[in-house]
């Protein structure tokens, strides 16, 4: 594999975020994009860096722009196993239901949205550092979800 390859260099991000080195990560993941620029794995990954260092626009801004992209069934459950184990090794970071939320609004099943934003409205309430996460949950709760995809 080509060592400027922009899988390897989102692998090589993903190592880096699991040692602790985030800076390092953003910097690989920056670097695939730009060789793949409209690569769904490394916007969901630099949506995912933006959550975990709070910089919660940003982090909007990436994941809005993989809601008009094909995402792969495999990408998108390997997203939620991701958020889900994260959740359970650091539940007091809120961001982490937030992203597991978006991720399951726009690709899978909207029960599960609806008690993910529900929760993540919940947790959040009183902490303004979620003021911009929060307010885009209350839009989608308010907006609801297509017939075609509630059942309704």
């Amino acid at each position: 594999m080509n060592c400027k390859s922009a899988d390897l260099l989102h692998f090589r991000a993903i190592v880096d975020f699991h040692f602790g080195d985030i800076r390092e990560a953003r910097r690989k993941v920056e670097a695939a994009l730009k060789l793949n620029p409209n690569g769904t794995k490394e916007l969901f990954s630099l949506g995912f860096i933006n959550l975990w260092q709070g910089k919660f626009g940003p982090a909007l801004k990436y994941f809005h722009r993989v809601e008009k992209m094909a995402v792969l069934p495999a990408m998108i459950i390997n997203l939620l196993e991701f958020y889900q184990a994260l959740i359970k090794q650091h539940p007091d970071r809120l961001e982490l239901r937030f992203g597991l939320a978006f991720v399951n609004d726009d690709f899978c099943d909207p029960s599960t949205v609806l008690n993910d934003y529900t929760l993540f409205q919940e947790q959040s309430k009183g902490k303004p550092q979620y003021d911009k996460l929060r307010l885009f949950t209350q839009e989608r709760l308010e907006k609801g979800w297509p017939a075609d995809q509630t059942g309704t």
